[in-house]
């Protein structure tokens, strides 16, 4: 069983190909059309193409039987083809392609899809509740401007990714999701300037008590409330990017977090509550105008990785924390 990068050369090893990954120029515009011929490659599993220019699938796709994974990228085409839905084997479908505006109500015919990562979207259908076995949406940069309320109709949902989109706000019915995995970060203020922000970490998102990663950059958050308390699941944050003044002790009520990314941030100062989190592994504070680490943060037994690259800490106390520390690596300009 092999990877083939030609549709010709597959066709001559049919029984052997189980992946056939058809890749154009990136920068030259071309067509590209799957011959029907295509059907013979019966072990096929997984389907890739990416191409800039339009793409021209046969229904004969449809007849794969062990077609389990879908992928396009850069594809021209404003709605999928017919013959995607009538793909009813596949588990995982990406769509990573700025030219497609919508699908149709026909995507809950993939009833055995697992993962599913659209792009550029306008729309989604309702029937996207049908995916019952759906664990992992990613949404980043469609273009709707309220979550559609399938998404939380999703009963299996624990990954989800709306990160550059015109979102305001996360509805308040998500947070009955069973989400362990969310994502919802802005692009640089120059670039996604039209894209609003949020200034805290609200009351309700204290009831996704199944978090595990959260990943909040370019936010604006000003304000972490004490609801993270209820998130003892949670093992990595992320609060990059956010211009924060200050972390608040409820940092220190989170108690299997791990990694806490905190860079680009105007902290001067960590809570001594951080020294309750006593699996932290890694905290990253590049770029902020912090000056000195907290003792207790430093004797977390756990803790093998801290980011000081471009703080106020004087190079002889990072040097001090290294011979002190040894254990752990300080990434910064005096290592």
């Amino acid at each position: 069983m092999a990877t083939y990068e030609s549709v010709d050369e597959a066709l001559r090893q049919p029984d052997d190909v189980t992946v056939l990954e058809l890749y154009g120029d990136e920068f030259i515009s071309e067509d590209l059309e799957v011959p029907p011929e295509i059907v013979a490659l019966q072990q096929l599993e997984k389907l890739e193409i990416s191409v800039w220019g339009d793409v021209k699938l046969p229904p004969e796709l449809a007849e794969l039987p062990k077609l389990h994974t879908l992928i396009i990228d850069e594809c021209g085409f404003e709605r999928l083809p017919q013959v995607i839905y009538r793909c009813k084997n596949l588990i995982n479908l990406e769509l990573c392609n700025d030219a497609t505006r919508e699908i149709s109500d026909q995507i809950g015919h993939l009833r055995h899809l697992k993962s599913l990562t659209l792009s550029g979207l306008r729309y989604l259908p309702d029937t996207l509740a049908l995916l019952h076995k759906l664990t992992y949406l990613d949404l980043s940069h469609c273009t709707f401007p309220t979550l559609p309320r399938s998404v939380g109709d999703l009963p299996a949902l624990s990954f989800l990714d709306v990160s550059y989109t015109p979102l305001e706000e996360l509805p308040r019915w998500l947070m009955q999701a069973p989400l362990e995995i969310l994502r919802w970060e802005r692009g640089y203020p120059h670039i996604f300037k039209g894209l609003s922000k949020i200034q805290q970490i609200r009351q309700a998102w204290g009831e996704l008590t199944q978090l595990q990663e959260l990943y909040l950059g370019h936010q604006h958050i000003i304000d972490v409330t004490s609801h993270v308390r209820n998130w003892e699941h949670l093992h990595l944050l992320d609060l990059s990017y956010n211009g924060m003044d200050f972390l608040p002790e409820e940092i220190g009520y989170i108690p299997n977090l791990k990694e806490l990314y905190l860079q680009q941030n105007n902290l001067t100062d960590l809570p001594m509550t951080l020294g309750a989190c006593r699996k932290l592994e890694v905290i990253d504070l590049f770029q902020n105008p912090i000056s000195n680490l907290p003792e207790v943060v430093l004797e977390i037994p756990s803790l093998r990785e801290v980011g000081l690259g471009q703080t106020n800490i004087p190079d002889e106390e990072v040097q001090r924390y290294q011979l002190q520390y040894p254990h752990i690596t300080f990434h910064s300009k005096a290592s």
